[in-house]
């Protein structure tokens, strides 16, 4: 996506006039002033991401022994990787490393050259291993919904420091969505679009000019400017620095990266949002409703823009330097990756094109279900143990008792709609589930898929014996990581076990039974947690951790599938 330039950022701030500045938004608030975190890793390659605290010329060096040692026999083998760095881009770059040698340690360093005293990491603890070509066994974290404000003006640590601890036994970590929240619950910190509704006759004042022209390029700077100040806000914290440090972690975005409901509401809906019940600044509220419809698109390519920056760009891709557009609608931000042969990972995009008002695959898209169908076809083979699917909503949970309650509680609309098991999404979600049973059952293999949004945790089975005897798929859900957490009675809604029912007639017809069987494995609400999934060969166990509020003990539980 197409960066601002350092003097446009400052020309912009120069012309702000009631506006707060990027770094008065949230002013005491503590931003993260730098981080490295590793991202996809292969036997030969690396994605290495950093956030520096000032522009200069940086340097990321590699050896396979630590830093404080005497290298002097190392200077050979060492690899130095330099980028240039200004504010234009936030300050932040993934480093693609090539040429690395196989389950290999590598430690590292990131230092401004020419400045010997300018350095990130260079201790002990500031190291990754590559993948290796073969596994017998992989060990995933799956964590999702970080929101450590959740209406307190405390940082809640949640179960970070409980993962943190588990940094020498990951293979990969997983985020599942949700990574951080800018419509969090105030007054712990401001709600992006809040802000943008309470303020709109300023933003009109300062981006509409004199003939009545919205400044796009202009408001979309300002945007991207101010989203990254969450991303920086929440990302400030030492036990997630510690273990993205370590360990290779793979993200996709889910509303909250955007707006809470994305791609279940309307562009009526969307524009709902940023109407005024009243005005806290004074001045007359837009009733242009094209210019509210075009705010809300500009500050969603601003979302995707800077998800790509902190997130996406760390993600597998198909080309070294990924291309993205200005406007994102229609990219792909779906992707696979593997461990070996015998362990392959897909990832859904859940957002990027979801739109409740499109005629058919509303949540994925039809070019995802394209991609997803041919990376079964042609990723999946005798050698595969066991396959991993992101899918930051799940596909079994709630029970229909919560899918009734949108008659009696319009505000959970977006919510349902988000989900696979709400009657507009059956010929989707049962359109892949088939795919899912028939190359579960081919090669009998279990599936399991990872979830996350929904501030609970659960585990569910799902069998066809009569359609895919020897088919297993598994749905693990584990949310939230600093987000409060539904109450503790909540597991009284989730699904219990029964037969998957399907509505006929694209949602509006007749309901009737399917023959996938769910049989729930694991439930508990009203906890911070995290989840670690451990296959060897074929056989799958879960170990959920979770911090008990009322006395701050970590506990966990294991489930064997």
């Amino acid at each position: 996506m197409g960066a601002c330039s350092s003097h446009e950022l400052e020309g912009l701030e120069k012309k702000l006039t009631s506006l707060p500045t990027p770094s008065e938004f949230e002013g005491a608030k503590v931003r993260l002033s730098h981080l490295v975190m590793i991202g996809d890793v292969t036997p030969s390659t690396a994605k290495v991401w950093v956030k520096v605290p000032i522009s200069g010329k940086w340097e990321l060096k590699l050896q396979t022994k630590p830093f404080n040692i005497d290298d002097s026999q190392l200077q050979d083998e060492r690899m130095i990787f330099v980028k240039y760095l200004e504010a234009e881009v936030s300050l932040t770059f993934c480093f693609e490393c090539d040429d690395l040698k196989e389950n290999t340690t590598y430690f590292y360093s990131v230092s401004l050259q020419g400045a010997t005293n300018v350095a990130l990491n260079s201790d002990k603890s500031c190291h990754f291993c590559t993948a290796k070509s073969n596994y017998d066994s992989i060990s995933v974290a799956f964590f999702s919904c970080h929101d450590p404000f959740s209406g307190n003006n405390d940082f809640e640590p949640g179960a970070w420091h409980s993962m943190s601890k588990l940094a020498d036994d990951l293979d990969l970590i997983i985020g599942g969505g949700d990574q951080i929240y800018l419509d969090s619950n105030e007054p712990g910190i401001t709600d992006f679009w809040v802000f943008l509704r309470d303020n709109q006759n300023l933003f009109y004042d300062q981006f509409v000019d004199s003939k009545g022209s919205f400044r796009e390029h202009d408001f979309r700077i300002y945007m991207v400017q101010i989203i990254r100040q969450y991303y920086l806000i929440y990302w400030n914290d030492q036990n997630m620095s510690h273990i993205f440090g370590r360990v290779p972690s793979y993200m996709i975005w889910n509303d909250h990266e955007i707006m809470d409901g994305w791609g279940s509401l309307t562009l009526k809906e969307k524009v709902e949002v940023l109407k005024l019940p009243s005005l806290k600044t004074g001045g007359i509220p837009i009733e242009d409703e094209s210019l509210l419809a075009n705010m809300v698109e500009i500050s969603f390519q601003a979302c995707a823009q800077v998800y790509n920056e902190f997130q996406h760009c760390r993600n597998p891709t198909a080309k070294k330097y990924l291309p993205i557009q200005d406007n994102p609608t229609g990219f792909a931000w779906d992707y696979s990756y593997n461990r070996g042969s015998q362990y392959q990972f897909y990832t859904l995009d859940m957002r990027g094109n979801h739109d409740c008002t499109a005629a058919s695959d509303r949540l994925l898209g039809r070019g995802q279900h394209e991609r997803m169908l041919q990376w079964l076809d042609t990723s999946i083979t005798k050698e595969t143990e066991a396959i991993f699917i992101t899918s930051p909503v799940p596909f079994v949970h709630w029970s229909s008792i919560v899918e009734l309650s949108v008659h009696f509680m319009k505000s959970l609309k977006d919510d349902l709609m988000d989900a696979w098991s709400h009657p507009s999404n059956h010929v989707e979600r049962d359109k892949i589930l088939a795919a899912f049973f028939y190359i579960s059952n081919l090669y009998s293999i279990p599936i399991v898929i990872l979830s996350g949004d929904v501030h609970c945790v659960s585990a569910y089975t799902l069998t066809d014996k009569k359609k895919f005897p020897n088919a297993r798929i598994i749905n693990i859900t584990s949310s939230a990581i600093t987000r409060k957490p539904c109450a503790a009675q909540a597991t009284n809604a989730f699904h219990a076990k029964g037969y998957m029912k399907t509505r006929e007639n694209d949602g509006k017809g007749v309901s009737r039974l399917t023959n996938i069987h769910c049989e729930q494995n694991f439930a508990k609400s009203g906890v911070n947690n995290f989840a670690v999934v451990k296959a060897e060969r074929k056989s799958i166990s879960c170990t959920f951790h979770w911090v008990e509020k009322s006395r701050g003990k970590l506990k966990q539980s294991t489930v064997k599938f």
